[in-house]
């Protein structure tokens, strides 16, 4: 602060509360307010002179911002003081003797400025033109011959030249090179003090002064010293100069003391007013003089004693005001020393700390190195529940035991292989979601060169490598990586090509559009890069092992990895963002109303003195006043309150980490596994303290007045206010504590200066990284120990108060049994009984079939064979029984044999090679021994095929692959399995084979193409080395077989039954399933031969028709009445229709069926979406239907026979027909070749107006609009969910579904009721939607058509209609909310 008379500048303060309109005057250097404008410019004309004086520098005649300019300067300067020197400085400065500070600083800087200290940074030249930075390490003072004699007029320093002996340049210094060629060798040297030097700007005059003016004070005999708290800091005291330096220490000159005196004599002593008297009275007693009168005497002595009287009062008042000053003085400082007393400071230097509660360690069957792994994972999937769909994973709940059996037991189909599927779906969710944002591919393998990579790959290297194996999954599966079978079996698998391919790079735009999303994201970035370049183990496991066979730290590493993969993609970020914005914002609110309430308080206390001042007169109406006052400041207190609780409780539902306590303990609140949990994993401790805080047993639970009497205790002392003890260490320990103090800090968990054995700081004590509270006494207990007066416990204080009926709620559901099942507690009966009836609830266990069925003794390997084995076999009895294929091996009996008994020596791994564009067919009924081909050879060598590179071939040498220990025995399966799995494929005929392996349901444009994607899925199923790539292979072989075409599926399509399959004849055309029974004739037997269905024969007797070159002649028809036509319907008609109509849904139905998995029964779908659920049938066609895809949508189902929407048209239909006007008669025409219909009269309204109700021409009318493109917004009702705000502007809602129902169940009585609810659905359509929306649109258009139907069946429109009323116009109603 810049000085003025050299004393610091008191600023204007303004004491009365300002009013918000009030006009005031603003100085912008000092940050003043004034209210008059007289003051504000008499301090900046102030400001403005040169008056000022620099309080660091003491420079003079400067303006205020000048003196401000030069203290930051100075301020600046000394902080770039070298730290080096300033104990040196201070320790010469302290032996000097001078009365004038320029003489003191100038003897300081001549003896330092040509000498060197020990451990000071210079720059050192050994060639003569390079200087390298170095360090001193020793000084050397030269001997005693070469020192010599100083001269008569240097006496050790006592001369005017200050020419310090011995000179400088005899002294020679040990340094040490910084810049060595050699990071592990430092160089030593020992150089004269013409080879160093100081940093230019380093040191000079004008920073040795000022460095020093910071550190020195005038003592009582008027020479300037080094003040004493400076050194007692820097230990000047018992500090020695060979510390610093070597040789004999400087002489500095003495200043002369002068004394001041007055006229040449020592200036006396001013004296008393008591002694003046004395002395006058004294003196006036023993003169010469003659004595006066008496009267005169008396009158002198009067004013004597009047005098001495006045003398005496005026010293009692100075002696009160002088005790009252001084107890004043005494209750400031008190105050001040209380007030630093309350004061938040670290939490290890305050003296009244309570023993914390000892919290329960956790002891679960999770390792506690891997218990906080354990719950991030939990958090995580807590957090993002709904990004995880975790209730289709896990519908009872991801609960702690699931975690826990997830990473101890080794289940084939258990939790672990649900977690990662439920990771691996939510990453290939969001890779599809951005992929089809930004449009990229990947880049093609082949601009990639597959070459020999050394073990330490670089990012570079790696990210050629994840390309390479990111087409993996296209090349030889045919499909993406994110479409493959995804299950317990094959999650492995699928991991792993993850896992190999993540870090593939993409081309530059989708590259600069995720960088920019991503927030500068790349594929060298990605956490599944480096699981690959730091763990390859993993990998290499996956390779061999199923990932549950993996060591727990493995699973919980690649449960990192995917968590990690999954933070980085926008979607989540978004999320993470959005929490972190509202969290923020919660926080200023809640200091928004925080302010708000403190702002209230205080013009609550303004209004009621302006009330006081006011209508001090009249009692009665203060009085009332007062109290409506004080009930608004109430009512909006509680709102205040209310807002502020509400919003601590959302910033807290925000915040899992609820503080630290004083040994730096994290405490977390954590929602996966409900509890309080203490973790003890803190790397930022810090260093032990260099001194012990001693504690003061009495000032814990004290009262106020112990306090303060303490207090007042230590200040009369001048003690410090946390009284530290300042005993001399000895081996890193207090000698003058005892052990059983030593002890107490322990149990306080305070820093015992020792790092070995110090609980706060040492990292070698062993202790439970995690415990938990688990009732609420310990809360309370915990609330009780902590110090609000410490840092970091008074925050964690203030958030267990202020969250403590949430922390209650979630302390009462912690699972304590699961997390320390030795703590013997009274468990509530809800507790005991919540997995019982969570197990009744559903049935059984989740994961009871946890090892595919088998005994939990048998280990992975053993159950992912058995269960691989027994898909196999009934994959290829299903083939062989559906009429799908047959096996290309001599004895299919013995194939099976082999493989049951688990003996693949002896299995015949011959395969057939499959060449392009020949398939061979075996004809039906053909029989053969034991069901193999009658064209398999005796042994057929398999060709040669390119040469199969795994993605994962970088991940090591052959050697560290053979050291994962899979044996013999499991190699030699795995090969037996994945041939007889190749071998089972080539059995399928192709015709029964869809893509991507197969080319049955392949277009013209896909036949084109190369299609060998069997060969390679082949090719890489031989070099298969896991069980679970076998399951991979056989997923995508199973759902590409046209499980649908199998005999065992067929449905027969006269009675529309899937029983008796051994009845069932299918047609070699069409593939549709006949009971032989059911067919007319009927059959006994299966003919020999090709057989088509009717309906086949019929379209081949068309074609042969087509194809005939002689044409058939016109046969000549008789011309007869509408009588014969109805009567020949009526005979003939309705019997082909019944027979047409089945023939058309069962084909449907028999096409739908190819969509069913491999060995269920056909499931009943809904005509209209092709879903399953609760459906009705049709009784006429057998058709499903949902309730709400019936046209029109049904509430409830029918009671009685009901037919669907085109059964009941077209009976509709017919009986129309049978009721038109039978007047008009057929006419012969005049080639007599065709009968000729007159066409009927349009319909007129004359002959309607006996009827009411036309339901017929009405049915009709809504028949042909629902129909028609423009209809789908108004066919059923407005959904609330699909529109929030409709039913806000529609008060009447209606559509063509809801007329079509209310015309059905007989509502409407005259065609005028239903044409009003037309209207109306037109009406609401004009006033909710804009008109460049496209349901407006929609329903201009459907309007028109509506109309102009209505006049063709004759009915009669509503004169809304007809003037125009529902009709759009220029000034409609728009849409509001």
């Amino acid at each position: 602060m810049p000085l003025l008379k050299k004393k610091p500048l008191e600023k204007y303060t303004i004491t009365d509360y300002l009013r918000d309109d009030e006009e005031v005057f603003y100085c912008e250097i000092t940050d003043e307010i004034f209210r008059d404008y007289e003051e504000f410019s008499e301090r900046m004309f102030l400001y403005n002179s040169m008056v000022w004086t620099c309080s660091m520098t003491g420079k003079q005649n400067l303006t205020y911002q000048e003196a401000l300019e030069s203290e930051e300067n100075a301020k600046q300067s000394l902080k770039e003081f070298p730290v080096e020197l300033r104990l040196p400085i201070l320790y010469l400065a302290s032996k000097t003797l001078r009365t004038s500070f320029g003489d003191m600083a100038e003897d300081v800087f001549m003896y330092v400025k040509d000498r060197y200290f020990i451990g000071e940074n210079l720059e050192t030249s050994f060639t003569g033109s390079k200087w390298k930075d170095s360090h001193v390490l020793q000084v050397i003072a030269p001997p005693a011959d070469k020192i010599g004699s100083p001269k008569k007029s240097q006496k050790n320093g006592n001369n005017t030249d200050r020419n310090y002996w011995p000179p400088a340049n005899l002294f020679k210094y040990e340094i040490e090179h910084l810049d060595a060629d050699d990071n592990d060798i430092s160089e030593i040297m020992i150089v004269d003090c013409n080879q160093i030097r100081r940093k230019k700007t380093y040191f000079n005059r004008d920073k040795c002064k000022l460095f020093l003016k910071q550190y020195v004070e005038h003592d009582s005999t008027g020479l300037f010293v080094i003040k004493p708290s400076v050194v007692e800091d820097f230990g000047l005291a018992k500090m020695k100069f060979d510390q610093i330096f070597d040789g004999p220490p400087p002489n500095f000159e003495v200043s002369k003391k002068r004394e001041k005196t007055q006229n040449g004599k020592k200036k006396s002593k001013q004296e008393t007013l008591a002694k003046f008297l004395t002395k006058n009275n004294g003196s006036s007693s023993g003169g010469t003089k003659e004595p006066v009168a008496g009267k005169k005497n008396l009158l002198e002595e009067m004013k004597k004693r009047e005098q001495e009287f006045k003398v005496k009062k005026q010293l009692k008042e100075e002696e009160k005001l002088a005790l009252k000053k001084k107890h004043k003085l005494n209750s400031i400082k008190l105050n001040n020393v209380v007030k630093d007393w309350l004061k938040q400071k670290e939490d290890l230097d305050l003296e009244d700390q309570k023993v914390l509660p000892v919290p329960i360690p956790v002891k679960s069957k999770v390792p506690d190195e891997h218990f906080g792994d354990m719950l991030m994972v939990m958090e995580f999937v807590d957090s993002f529940s709904k990004l995880l769909s975790t209730k289709d994973f896990f519908p009872g709940g991801f609960t702690m035991e699931i975690m826990e059996r997830a990473l101890t037991e080794n289940e084939v189909a258990g939790p672990l292989t649900d977690i990662i599927q439920m990771f691996l779906t939510a990453l290939f969710n969001a890779q599809d979601e951005e992929s089809g944002q930004y449009r990229t591919a990947l880049e093609s393998a082949a601009e990639i060169k597959e070459e020999e990579v050394s073990n330490n790959l670089s990012l570079t290297d790696a990210t050629r490598l994840a390309t390479l194996a990111s087409s993996w999954s296209n090349r030889y599966q045919g499909l993406p990586l994110g479409r493959l079978p995804l299950y317990s079996v094959t999650v492995s698998e699928i991991l792993r090509l993850h896992l190999l391919s993540s870090g593939a790079r993409i081309n530059e735009t989708g590259a600069k559009w995720r960088y920019a999303q991503r927030g500068g994201y790349t594929s060298e970035d990605d956490p599944g890069l480096h699981l690959r370049l730091h763990q390859p183990h993993i990998l290499r496991s996956l390779g061999v092992h199923n990932v549950v066979q993996l060591p727990m730290c493995d699973k919980l590493q690649i449960l990192s990895c995917l968590i990690n993969q999954l933070l980085t993609y926008a979607d989540v970020r978004d999320i993470v963002e959005e929490r972190l914005d509202k969290s923020k914002q919660l926080k200023s609110d809640l200091k928004t109303v925080q302010v708000a309430e403190k702002k209230r308080e205080q013009e609550f206390v303004t209004a009621k003195y302006k009330l006081q001042k006011e209508m001090k007169e009249d009692p009665a109406g203060l009085k009332e006043a007062l109290e409506k006052l004080e009930k608004e400041a109430e009512k909006k207190q509680i709102e205040n309150s209310r807002k502020i609780s509400k919003l601590m409780k959302s910033v807290y539902d925000e915040q899992s980490q609820i503080g630290t306590d004083r040994a730096y303990r994290r405490y977390l609140r954590l929602e996966s596994v409900p509890g309080i949990f203490v973790n003890v994993e803190e790397l930022n401790a810090g260093e032990c303290k260099t001194e012990m805080t001693r504690q003061n047993a009495d000032l814990v639970n004290a009262t106020r007045q112990q306090l303060l009497n303490h207090l007042r205790k230590i200040h009369i002392e001048g003690a410090d206010g946390e009284n530290k003890a300042r005993s001399p260490k000895k081996n890193g320990s207090l000698t003058s504590m005892s052990s059983q103090d030593l002890q107490a800090h322990s149990d306080l968990l305070m820093c015992s200066t020792n790092s070995t054995t110090c609980k706060v700081h040492s990292s070698s004590i062993d202790h439970p990284r995690w415990s938990f509270f688990h009732d609420e006494y310990s809360l309370e207990e915990l609330s009780g120990a902590l110090n609000p007066r410490g840092r970091r416990e008074g925050e964690l204080l203030r958030t267990l108060k202020n969250d403590d009926d949430r922390l209650r709620r979630v302390v009462q559901h912690t699972p304590v049994r699961g997390l320390n099942g030795e703590v013997e507690i009274a468990v509530k009966e809800e507790d005991d009984q919540k997995p019982v009836s969570r197990n009744n609830k559903k049935g059984k266990d989740r994961y009871e079939d946890a090892n595919l069925g088998y005994p939990p003794s048998v280990p992975p390997e053993g159950a992912l064979e058995s269960a691989l084995l027994d898909n196999l076999l009934e994959m290829e009895e299903k083939i062989y029984g559906g009429g799908l294929g047959l096996l290309a091996v001599k004895d299919r009996d013995e194939w099976r044999g082999c493989l049951t008994a688990k003996r693949y020596d002896d299995l015949d791994k011959g395969i057939v090679k499959r060449e392009k564009g020949k398939v061979s067919k075996v004809k039906k009924g053909e029989k053969t021994k034991n069901g193999s081909r009658p064209t398999t050879p005796e042994s057929t060598p398999r060709s040669e095929l390119k040469e199969y590179q795994d993605p994962g071939r970088f991940l090591g040498t052959a050697a560290e692959t053979e050291a994962l220990g899979q044996s013999e025995r499991l190699q030699k399966s795995v090969k037996g399995l994945a041939v007889a799995l190749a071998q089972v494929a080539q059995a399928v005929d192709p015709k029964y084979l869809k893509k991507p392996l197969g080319m049955a349901d392949l277009t013209k444009t896909d036949k084109k193409q190369d299609y060998d994607y069997l060969d390679r899925w082949e090719q890489s199923l031989l070099a298969s080395t896991s069980y679970s790539q076998v399951f991979l292979h056989y997923g995508i072989l199973d759902s590409c077989v046209m499980w649908s075409r199998s005999a065992l599926l067929a449905r027969c399509r006269i009675c529309h039954r899937q029983k008796d399959s051994e009845n069932m004849l299918l047609c070699d055309n069409c593939n549709l399933g006949h009971h032989l029974y059911c067919l007319k004739p009927k059959l006994t037997t299966i003919p020999k031969g090709d057989w088509f269905c009717d309906k086949c024969n019929k379209e081949k007797e068309k074609q042969a028709l087509l194809l005939s070159p002689q044409p058939t002649p016109a046969k000549k028809r008789r011309i007869f009445r509408d009588e014969d036509i109805e009567e020949e319907e009526e005979s003939s008609g309705g019997e082909e229709e019944e027979e047409d109509e089945p023939d058309e849904e069962s084909e449907d139905e028999m096409e739908a069926d190819e969509d069913l998995p491999n060995g269920d029964s056909k499931m009943d779908l809904c005509a209209t979406c092709q879903f399953g659920g609760e459906l009705i049938t049709c009784e006429k066609c057998s058709s499903y239907y949902h309730l709400e895809c019936c046209d029109p949508p049904m509430r409830r189902a029918p009671r009685g026979s009901w037919q669907c929407h085109s059964c009941k048209g077209f009976k509709e239909t017919k009986e129309r027909s049978d009721r038109r006007d039978n007047k008009n008669d057929s006419v012969y025409s005049d080639s007599g070749d065709e009968i000729v219909h007159q066409k009927r009269s349009q319909r007129k309204e004359g002959d309607r107006m006996d009827l009411p109700l036309h339901n017929v021409a009405l049915q009709e009318l809504l028949a042909e609009v629902m129909k028609q493109e423009e209809a789908w917004p108004f066919l059923r009702p407005v959904q609330k969910t699909e529109v929030p705000d409709y039913y806000d502007v529609i008060s009447k809602p209606m559509d063509f579904g809801t007329i079509k129902y209310k015309l059905n169940m007989g509502q409407y009585r005259e065609d005028s009721e239903l044409m009003r609810d037309v209207v109306l659905v037109f009406e609401n359509c004009n006033t909710y939607n804009d008109t460049d929306a496209e349901v407006y649109r929609c329903g201009v258009k459907l309007l028109k058509f509506f109309e102009k139907r209505a006049k063709d069946l004759g009915l009669k429109l509503p004169e809304e209609m007809e003037s125009d009323d529902c009709r759009p116009t220029k000034s409609k109603k728009r849409r509001t909310k």
